[in-house]
């Protein structure tokens, strides 16, 4: 399958990322050297790799990330995480792949900490739409713009300051406060009795709506919104 001529047809939109970010740089191969000890450390603590998700396990992926991270030298940019994000596939029979997401989360963390205030305008980018599996907890801790191509699972966006732009489906429950633009559908929104604004704009349907929680004050239905959304994030 050639991923690089997939994403200029089917994704032109993707151009500033196809051409010479799709390629195995130092970086990259540190960041699959890492990511495969992390994901045989969550195969062997078998409460790590249950599909339930606990927000105490969220935390235990944290600290195995950052606990394998300390102990290295790896060095990594912007895009060495968009080509890891496109070697996923070879993974997706690994069991608890689908926690996979807190892994690039906290990859985007770690860089945009590392260039804190040179990186704020800059859009993180995740290659996803190759994967059979749906990824859980993207998002995770975000504190910039984050652009994912692909569908995404549950927990999207736990903690997130900044803003996410899913160019798929949400195939999960998402919280009521981020600031999240979905290019696509929504499979729910979390249940909420309060009667705060949320700051979800999507471009399609939410699937299974709460009506007695105020849906329509949760979720902005704005395709044109969107649009302009994706266009100011791939111009950064």
């Amino acid at each position: 399958m050639d991923l690089t001529k997939i994403i200029e047809e089917e994704y032109p939109e993707m151009k500033d990322v196809h051409q010479n970010n799709l390629q195995h740089t130092k970086g990259v191969y540190e960041l699959v050297r890492i990511y495969e000890l992390w994901i045989d450390e969550i195969r062997d603590k078998k409460h790590l790799s249950s599909t339930y998700l606990k927000t105490e396990d969220n935390h235990d992926l944290v600290l195995l990330f950052h606990g394998l991270m300390l102990g290295s030298t790896v060095e990594y940019t912007a895009e060495d995480i968009t080509n890891f994000s496109v070697q996923l596939t070879t993974y997706e029979r690994k069991e608890g792949f689908e926690k996979t997401g807190i892994f690039l989360s906290q990859l985007i963390y770690g860089d945009y900490m590392k260039n804190a205030g040179k990186s704020q305008n800059k859009t993180y980018k995740l290659i996803l739409s190759n994967l059979q599996k749906d990824l859980n907890l993207l998002g995770y801790a975000n504190q910039g713009n984050l652009y994912i191509l692909g569908h995404v699972n549950e927990n999207l966006g736990i903690g997130n300051q900044g803003t996410i732009f899913i160019e798929g489906d949400v195939n999960g429950e998402i919280y009521p406060y981020q600031r999240v633009y979905v290019e696509g559908n929504v499979r729910r929104v979390k249940e909420d009795f309060t009667n705060e604004s949320g700051n979800i704009v999507i471009s399609g349907i939410v699937k299974k709506s709460y009506r007695e929680y105020n849906l329509e004050k949760k979720i902005k239905i704005d395709p044109s919104l969107v649009k302009q959304k994706k266009i100011e994030l791939l111009q950064t």
